[in-house]
């Protein structure tokens, strides 16, 4: 069976392109872009927090997404507002499946326990990085640690329009 995703993208260019190499890494796991966020099986929102009104806007935009998806969908959180307010968020939003965030990328998988707060997980690799080990590269247990996956070499999906670095 084939999986479907759908990215939200919020926020600034950087976003945008942030997005594009995730959406990669999620084709090249071999999951398809769905339609819209009702017909996925990950919905993915990359969120802003520059400002309150972005902030409000993430979280609106994840509470729409939440109700807008399927059953038995995945909701994920990433982006500024997941590494700002990672622990918060997890907490404050039982809707959210995973809250992920700077460089670590996102994946279908179980939810972590109660109380253990902000938990990146893995989109490839083994049955134990999926399942949220605690050898997991990146995965925040109490101290901070510094996610081996670097965003620019990430697979990045061939643009649909001309664009170019200014």
């Amino acid at each position: 069976m084939v999986r479907r995703f759908w990215v939200e993208t919020l926020g600034c260019p950087k976003n945008q392109v942030d997005s594009d190499k995730l959406t990669g890494t999620l084709l090249a796991d071999g999951l398809v872009p769905a339609d819209g966020p009702e017909a996925a099986d990950v919905v993915v929102v990359n969120t802003c927090a520059f400002v309150e009104e972005a902030r409000q806007e993430s979280i609106d935009t994840i509470l729409a997404l939440a109700d807008a998806r399927q059953d038995g969908a995945d909701l994920v959180v990433t982006g500024c507002l997941a590494e700002r307010y990672g622990d918060e968020l997890a907490e404050a939003l039982p809707e959210v499946d995973r809250v992920a965030g700077f460089g670590v990328p996102v994946t279908p998988g179980p939810r972590p326990p109660t109380g253990s707060g902000w938990v990146p997980v893995q989109l490839s690799g083994t049955r134990a990085a999926r399942n949220g080990s605690a050898g997991d590269a990146g995965q925040r247990t109490g101290a901070a640690t510094v996610p081996e996956l670097d965003l620019l070499n990430l697979p990045r999906p061939a643009a649909s329009v001309p664009w170019a670095y200014v």
